[in-house]
């Protein structure tokens, strides 16, 4: 297989590179118009806004949809010039394992109910208490209106928010995020890539 097969321009690609699909594999008949394009390396403009340092976003849930929806209604925003990346973890033992060793985590999204009834909410005592993460930002995601207030739980939980699933929207859940990462006061708005 000659190298020359690798970089031969194509107009469906424009000016990405492309593979002749039958000259790498030979799978498709010789004839076939069939391409792969690979996108030209990013300018050192875009590289740059690669290096910033996202926010790191915990999404702690027993319900491997509640992580799914929340990385795709999410993936794609920025807060502050920064982007999110997600970390996750399905119980709080864990979402504890994972924040011991990790370190870095800018924000929990935390559900009440896994692996107990109250399993979240231990797993604030434990982070707030015997781990001392006083500064970490923690907002509760509860999939059970009634089972804990948000006024009784912020009365007696060291929480940064709380949030009903329920009535979550996608522009709520941003609007949330951006307040807790920024700040009440931040000026600064929350976009889509």
């Amino acid at each position: 297989m000659s190298k020359d097969n690798f970089s031969t321009p194509h107009e469906s690609c424009g000016s990405i590179t492309h593979l002749d699909w039958y000259a790498a594999t030979g799978l498709l008949s010789s004839g076939s118009d069939t391409f792969i394009c690979f996108q030209d390396e990013p300018a050192p403009e875009d590289r740059a806004m690669e290096s910033i340092q996202p926010w790191t976003l915990l999404i702690v849930d027993d319900e491997p949809q509640v992580h799914e929806a929340t990385t795709l209604t999410l993936r794609r925003i920025r807060i502050g010039g920064r982007p999110l990346e997600f970390l996750h973890a399905y119980s709080a033992a864990g979402a504890e394992a994972l924040i011991r060793e990790t370190g870095r985590i800018d924000l929990v999204l935390l559900d009440v109910i896994m692996e107990t009834p109250d399993a979240g909410l231990r797993l604030v005592d434990t982070l707030r208490g015997r781990m001392g993460l006083t500064d970490l930002k923690i907002l509760i995601r509860s999939g059970q209106p009634g089972s804990e207030q948000e006024s009784g739980l912020a009365g007696r939980f060291p929480v940064n928010g709380y949030m009903q699933k329920t009535r979550q929207t996608a522009s709520h859940l941003v609007s949330v995020i951006q307040s807790l990462l920024l700040g009440d006061d931040s000026t600064q708005e929350a976009r889509q890539d």
